[in-house]
């Protein structure tokens, strides 16, 4: 049985849903045959080909992962395993599987954690306590933390007057295990309320889940009884932040830095900071960052000066470094990208900096040519791991977000380190040779805001995937409805005082309009009513507002077909929110900005063809706004075809991305030598 009889090629139309499940049972009850007897080979096709037609069958991933552990192929085995416990969290055996494989690939803390998913999944068993009793005495101290709640032998919890030892629900924490740690810690709290730590995990854990409000007093107290902690501050900073207080977030993270100048995360953490504050000036966001690259310089004490990549290669080997290769906006717009470039002009590693693996990174592993985590290794080792590699483009795409890894970019291992794609302003290191960007979000004349050269793509700098979500476009609401709903689903960080006030004079302008907001803050009830409060301040009644969680990313698609026309908000605007909404065929009103991030709505809506939708201040916002909402014939006609019209630019147009992509690639690259040779640190005969 071939790949094309189980498709069902020889039949008239597309087989059923009934046609395809029996097909299906035949491929699977027939490779088993193929196992028996010893073709591997062919057993190997029929599992690849039945995942043609459902590509999270349990069994044929499993049996795939099987066949790749017994060719000795450990790492090739593991998305097959994480495919088939997506489908099928109930089976045991495939949770024994993942464990194993990850165990034999090293990778013993994320053993550990899937071991515990295993267990609230209903893994009880023999063979998983003799897993668990193998990562307690072989695993790292990390892993080591994991194994007491799964019940492992000879990993009991320290305890230490009745405080349980730190290291391990940090532990807990780096893992993961969010409830977990917030249960130990009111534990902690009552046993020992003046003890600073109990409350400071507690507040951590409960900000991890997206409860802010419940999460700031606890992280107060734990400032007054232990003032000298960085962590604190970094973690009152970020919950401030989320609870839209930006200037005291602002003040707390400025306190981390000058309690730990060397502290990296902590720098980090205030030049975020900046991309949310209106009132931000240019010229503090790059002092800030040209701090960080500075204090990063000092700490990288032996940066390579000359690496061991090829200086006339036949094609570029590109390093990503990234803590967002899977379900993340980072993911979504890389996927597409690397499936279309050309395996001939370039090579890509992946060096992962968390142990975090999904089913986006399933999906996005097979197009690297490595996969390398550099979760386990200090700045100097990752640096030496990479040149090592042969590495001649190397791409930071997180920038000073969370779980970054700027810092190794300061040894410089790589000849040429580029910023792109998670962060959108400069990193402030002399070590990061060229930031990629395009005309709109790095316009002539704004060079100065970037310690980095500017290189700009011809039209967009992003390419977006389409969602594999099958959401269809809906009419226009507002036909049916009689008013016109705009809507943001970005995160409600970015809904500013001033973002507030402009859509409430849009709301004003536009009569009996609404509001539809969805973002993962609006789960908790005292932020909703928080938000009405903000809005009734300028005469804009609860009625008008309608307020939801996020939820799934279907739901989210889904959302869009109750929404007329999107509103942007600022400084900080829509990035992957933005390309969703215009698949769904919702316009978007943005501001013109006067930085990069701030350009980010032009340079999406000039790329999808919507110039006109972009307003050049607050009065042409509202302005905008009620002309494109006063026209609903228009506007429904746009909705008929914007989603068609969206995915044929260049938003979308992932071939066409690629090819610009790899020219951006090899021209950093043939400038970087020549610029080395002309200085002399490269012989002329080797640029």
């Amino acid at each position: 049985m071939k790949t094309t009889d189980i498709a069902g090629s020889d039949r008239a139309g597309p087989p059923d849903a009934s046609e395809i499940a029996q097909a299906v049972e035949q491929a699977m009850q027939l490779a088993e045959a193929h196992l028996l007897a010893g073709r591997i080979g062919e057993a190997e096709q029929l599992y690849k080909a039945v995942l043609q037609l459902s590509p999270l069958h349990a069994g044929a991933n499993r049996q795939l992962g099987l066949l790749a552990l017994k060719a000795a192929q450990v790492e090739a085995s593991l998305p097959f395993f994480a495919a088939a416990l997506e489908s099928r969290p109930d089976l045991a055996a495939s949770w024994l599987d993942y464990v194993e494989a990850l165990m034999l690939a090293g990778q013993e803390v994320l053993a550990a954690q899937v071991l515990q998913f295993g267990r609230e999944h209903g893994l009880d068993n023999i063979w998983a306590d003799q897993l668990a009793r193998r990562l307690a005495g072989d695993a790292p101290p990390a892993a080591q933390a994991v194994i007491a709640p799964l019940g492992g032998a000879g990993a009991a919890d320290e305890v230490q007057d009745g405080r349980p030892a730190e290291v391990d629900l940090s532990a807990l924490f780096e893992l993961g295990c969010y409830a977990e740690v917030e249960k130990s810690a009111r534990a902690l709290t009552r046993s020992h309320p003046n003890d600073g730590y109990g409350w400071k995990l507690l507040g951590a854990a409960l900000r991890e889940q997206h409860r802010p409000r419940e999460a700031l007093p606890c992280m107060q107290k734990a400032a007054r009884l232990i003032p000298g902690d960085v962590g604190v501050q970094q973690n009152l900073g970020g919950i401030l932040q989320e609870l839209g207080n930006l200037d005291a977030a602002e003040s707390a993270c400025r306190n981390a830095v000058a309690m730990a100048p060397t502290d990296m995360l902590a720098h980090s953490d205030l030049i975020m900071i900046q991309s949310y504050h209106s009132r931000a000036t240019p010229a503090r966001r790059l002092a800030d960052a040209k701090r960080f690259g500075k204090v990063a310089s000092t700490l990288a004490t032996t940066p390579f000066k000359d690496w061991s990549c090829s200086k006339q290669p036949q094609r570029l080997r590109i390093g990503l470094v990234s803590a967002d290769l899977r379900n993340h906006p980072v993911g979504f717009f890389l996927e597409e990208l690397l499936a279309a470039l050309d395996p001939r002009r370039v090579e890509l590693i992946a060096y992962p900096t968390v142990p975090y693996v999904d089913r986006m990174t399933s999906r996005l592993r097979p197009y690297f040519a490595a996969w390398r985590p550099i979760s386990g290794l200090d700045n100097a080792a990752a640096a030496q791991l990479i040149e090592s590699d042969g590495v001649h483009v190397l791409f930071d795409l997180g920038g000073h977000t969370g779980n970054n890894r700027l810092p190794v970019f300061a040894w410089r291992p790589a000849p040429v380190q580029v910023s792109w794609l998670g962060y959108f302003a400069t990193t402030g290191m002399a070590e990061m040779d060229y930031l990629l960007a395009d005309p709109h979000v790095a316009p002539l004349g704004e060079e100065g805001e970037f310690t980095e050269t500017l290189w700009r793509m011809p039209d967009s700098y992003l390419c977006f995937t389409e969602p594999r979500e099958e959401v269809s476009v809906t009419p226009l609401p507002a036909v049916s409805n009689g008013f016109v709903t705009f809507g943001c689903f970005n995160n409600l960080a970015k809904m500013t005082d001033a973002v507030v006030a402009l859509w409430s004079r849009v709301l004003k302008a536009v009569p009996d309009s609404r509001l539809s907001l969805k973002t993962k803050q609006l789960d908790d009830a005292a932020v909703r009513a928080r938000t009405l409060a903000r809005f009734a301040v300028h005469g804009i009644g609860a009625e008008r507002i309608s307020m939801s969680g996020t939820g799934t990313r279907l739901a989210m698609l889904e959302a869009y077909q109750q929404v007329d026309i999107a509103l942007d908000p600022f400084p900080y605007p829509g990035g992957t929110t933005s390309m969703e909404a215009l698949w769904m065929a919702v316009p978007i009103v943005t501001r013109r900005g006067t930085h990069f991030l701030s350009h980010l709505g032009e340079s999406i809506l000039h790329n999808a063809g919507l110039p006109d939708w972009i307003a050049s201040d607050d009065d042409d916002y509202v302005a905008v706004a009620r002309r494109f909402a006063g026209d609903v014939d228009a506007l429904a006609a746009l909705r008929g075809s914007l989603r068609q019209q969206v995915v044929n630019s260049p938003l979308y147009d992932a071939r066409r991305f690629a090819r610009h992509f790899e020219d951006a690639v090899w021209g950093m690259f043939h400038a970087k030598y020549k610029k080395l040779a002309e200085s002399g640190d490269i012989p002329q005969g080797e640029q």
